[in-house]
């Protein structure tokens, strides 16, 4: 389940304004199907065998625990934006406590102004002689959390595999510092609709 809402169904293919249909004030128009209905639609395509897990994206732990009411079957993961700058500490101890694992996607926070430029970041990177995409990556990896980082570019894309080294107690309790619950893929500015505050 991409978002803890429905979107109205438009029909295949999914491309385009079809992929989000919204109403006159740009805002989507969501669909009446509850959270529990579609969890277990999702559920019986794995009693189908047509798929072996499942899972969420953007489910706060609130969201979280309603799932885990009524589910047969809990969600194998949660993608959730997380980075340097949004580091999700409650919600990422929460799924890790009711081993659900945790894909943080834009990893490397915004283009415009985030963890890329932050000065701690590049200090770090230039220590162990890194890019600061780099870091980012190697530091949510050493907290368990596998990355989904987006890059068009072939030597950046080479440069994000190599994020599998060790970031020490000190550089991590540094970074710990750094978060700012800065959201980068904001429902609001998107659709106006607050799904991910």
């Amino acid at each position: 389940m991409h978002w803890p809402i429905a979107f109205e169904y438009t029909g295949l293919p999914i491309t385009g304004d079809i992929a989000m249909p919204l109403d006159s004030n740009r805002k989507p128009r969501l669909a009446n199907v509850s959270l529990k209905e579609t969890w277990q639609a999702m559920e019986s395509l794995v009693h189908n065998g047509l798929v072996k897990n499942i899972g969420v994206s953007n489910f706060h732990i609130v969201e979280l625990l309603d799932l885990m009411t009524y589910c047969e079957i809990q969600p194998a993961v949660n993608q959730i934006e997380m980075h340097i700058y949004n580091q999700q500490e409650d919600l990422r101890a929460f799924c890790a406590k009711h081993n659900i694992h945790v894909t943080a996607y834009s990893p490397l926070g915004s283009g415009r102004v985030g963890p890329l430029q932050d000065p701690l970041v590049q200090k770090i990177a230039q220590q162990l002689g890194k890019t600061p995409a780099q870091v980012c990556l190697a530091w949510a990896r050493n907290k368990g959390v596998s990355v989904i980082p987006k890059s068009v570019t072939p030597k950046r894309i080479e440069e994000n595999f190599d994020c599998g080294f060790a970031l020490t107690s000190d550089m991590m309790q540094q970074i710990a510092k750094l978060d700012r619950q800065q959201v980068v893929c904001d429902t609001k500015e998107y659709w106006n609709l607050a799904v991910n505050s």
